[in-house]
Parts: structure tokens; sequence; C-alpha cells
């Protein structure tokens, strides 16, 4: 082995060591990024820790410091940069329940909860809620759906909802603040089938490197007589040259994707 890769090009070395640094950087970090657990939230991982009586997930959004405290009585702050949020409240009332036959109401199935939820003293949803998986399906007091995320931007850089109301685009959703309330569901970036599939690209290309001229051979070893005697043409050395090149790039952004 050691005769075989002497007799190699300058390029065909450098791949070699490309793809082996390729494979043990990432056989560290996938291990390392799937072990960690936290609060999905907005494309980020929000990494939970005890601080007293309280729990907190915390990370950063956005290029901001992203802090999400919640209190043993359920309350829940947010604080995004500068800028604090909360705390937030709930209390169940069954009268908060949407009438029956109101519009839109049967639209998420299950056993409806009547909440009122307060930011601070001021109440900022009243009505329904109805957990089905993961979601959450709030209905207001009059049967509508509350519609999350659908927000414009503004000529003047204000952020306005799908009604034209000014609203403050870095404020938790309220399914978000339900969610924490009850507890969330811990995940975790990075996914060990790309990892896999990496791998197999690094060995694939070092394997066509290392034993290039026997797979040329072996490829005609069925459609020719003496295919020992047959020589790659400058066709088949482009086509090698430019595996060599397209497999680690291709390996690279299967890793770097599988650990989103």
């Amino acid at each position: 082995m050691k005769n075989r890769i002497k007799k190699l090009g300058t390029y065909q070395k450098a791949v070699l060591i490309l793809v082996l640094v390729l494979a043990v950087v990432f056989s560290v970090i996938y291990p390392i990024t799937i072990r960690q657990v936290g609060f999905a939230y907005r494309g980020s991982l929000l990494t939970p820790s005890q601080e007293g009586d309280s729990q907190v997930y915390a990370g950063t959004v956005g290029g901001e410091r992203a802090l999400f405290t919640v209190s043993p009585d359920k309350a829940v702050t947010f604080q995004y940069g500068e800028t604090s949020y909360g705390p937030y409240t709930i209390t169940e009332d069954p009268d908060a329940l949407p009438e029956e036959g109101a519009s839109g109401w049967d639209l998420g199935g299950g056993a409806p909860t009547g909440i009122v939820l307060r930011d601070g003293e001021d109440v900022v949803f009243q009505g329904g809620v109805v957990k089905q998986g993961g979601s959450y399906w709030l209905y207001h007091k009059d049967g509508r759906v509350e519609t999350e995320g659908v927000t414009i931007t503004a000529q003047e850089g204000v952020t306005l909802d799908e009604n034209g109301n000014e609203v403050d685009p870095n404020e938790p959703p309220l399914s978000t603040i339900l969610e924490l309330m009850s507890g969330p569901a811990l995940t975790h970036k990075g996914d060990w089938l790309p990892y896999l599939l990496g791998l197999f690209l690094c060995a694939a290309t070092a394997v066509t490197i290392l034993f290039a001229d026997e797979l040329f051979r072996f490829q005609l070893w069925f459609q020719i007589r003496s295919p020992e005697r047959a020589e790659p043409s400058d066709w088949e050395l482009f086509s090698r040259y430019a595996a060599w090149t397209a497999l680690p790039l291709i390996a690279l952004v299967i890793f770097l994707l599988g650990l989103q």
C-alpha cells in the first residue's frame, strides 16, 4: 500500500488527505452535535439548564442572545438581546371557549380547553386551545383561528400582521409560550444517515484513487479480450479527476446538511 501511495500524483495525494480529514473531523463533530439536546426555536437550538427553581432555555437566535425562563408557577419570560418580554401567565377559563359552532372552531379536533393568556396584566389571548401531536391550535373567543407567523414588512421597516396591525417580530409566538409552560419536547441537530453517506463517499473516493487502473480494467473484463493490456484514454483520465474533485465536495455538502 505504501508503494501504491508513493506512485500517486500530487493532486491524488491531496485528495486522499482531504477525504481523510473530512472523515476524521466530522466523526468528531457529529457525536458532539447529536448529543446536544435543546428546545428548537426559530432555527436555533436553545440549551436547557436549571437556575434555582426555574428552567432556562438559552442560545443565539438571529445573532442575538435569546433566553426563555420558566418559573415553578409556569410563568414564562423571554429575553431577546436587550429587550424583555413577559412574564406570560395562563389561567384556565371555561367561559373563554368559543361558542359551539363558531366559524373554524372544529378545525383542530380534540377536546378544547378554555384559557386566558396574559402578558403581565394585559390579556394577549382569550379563547380555546387544542393540542394535536406537537402542535397547538388556538381559537379566539369568536371562533377565529389564531394565525401565527403571517407577517409582512412595510417599506418603513414596520412589521404588520395579516390584519395590518403593527407587531413585534421578535416577540415569541403564543404556541411557543404554551409549549414552554407544558414542558417542551427537546430535540437535537444532526442525523446519522448523512454522516454515513458522507463517509461512504469519502471511502469511495479513496478506493477509486488507490485502485484506479484496477477498477478501469475490471469494467472492461466483460467487454474486451486481454483487458490487462488496455490503457486509459484522455477522456478516462479526465473523468477520474472530475470524480476525485466532485465526490469530496459532495461529501462535504452532505456532511454539513446533516448537521442542520
